[in-house]
């Protein structure tokens, strides 16, 4: 005779769920989570599409005016002037020595210099010398005429050429580049600008 048996053994743990109520907790928490780190993320583009047209034009900048501050450095004779088209006219004695020119002379020989100046056709401020057959331009979309200017130790514009005078460059932007940023009222900057102040090794 064959008895068989048939045994059903219960688990005495109980099987383990979510509830409704974890289930809603658990996605608001996610939800939250998400959204912090999406708006971090977009305030870091945010921030880098604020900052890096200033690095880049702080660079550019930096490059800009590097020659320009060695030349005057070793300049034997700096002339601060003004250039309306092709002529550069020194600014006169007893006069603001402000203008949109300079000329730089390496030497004694004033047939041999290097000229800087604002074009006022294109905004720009370029570079060229005395028998060069082309213009670099040194920095673009600059907005002020009076770029260069003879100044004491104190920032004052002198009114002649003096021992020991600064020869003071600004550059007013209305736009930077690379990318290219809009600057004034309602964009990413109200005003930019780059100053540069140097003085020549060997004094009169």
């Amino acid at each position: 005779m064959n008895i068989l048996y048939s045994t059903s053994l219960k688990s005495s743990r109980p099987k383990g769920a979510f509830t409704l109520v974890e289930i809603l907790i658990t996605m608001v928490t996610v939800t939250i989570v998400l959204s912090g780190a999406m708006a971090a993320y977009m305030y870091g583009l945010k921030m880098v599409q604020f900052i890096q047209p200033k690095l880049t034009a702080s660079d550019d900048a930096r490059k800009s005016v590097s020659l320009l501050t060695e030349e005057i450095r070793s300049a034997f004779d700096v002339k601060v002037g003004n250039r309306v088209g092709s002529t550069f006219t020194p600014v006169a004695p007893f006069t603001l020595q402000q203008g949109n020119a300079i000329r730089i002379f390496a030497s004694a020989n004033t047939n041999q210099f290097v000229f800087y100046f604002w074009d006022v056709n294109d905004k720009t401020v370029k570079r060229t010398t005395n028998n060069a057959t082309f213009t670099a331009v040194i920095a673009a979309a600059v907005t002020n005429e009076m770029v260069f200017a003879a100044e004491d130790l104190f920032g004052n514009v002198l009114t002649q050429d003096v021992n020991n005078r600064v020869i003071a460059t600004t550059l007013r932007f209305y736009q930077l580049q690379y990318p290219k940023v809009a600057v004034g009222p309602g964009n990413y900057y109200d005003w930019y600008q780059v100053q540069c102040r140097v003085t020549k090794r060997t004094l009169d």
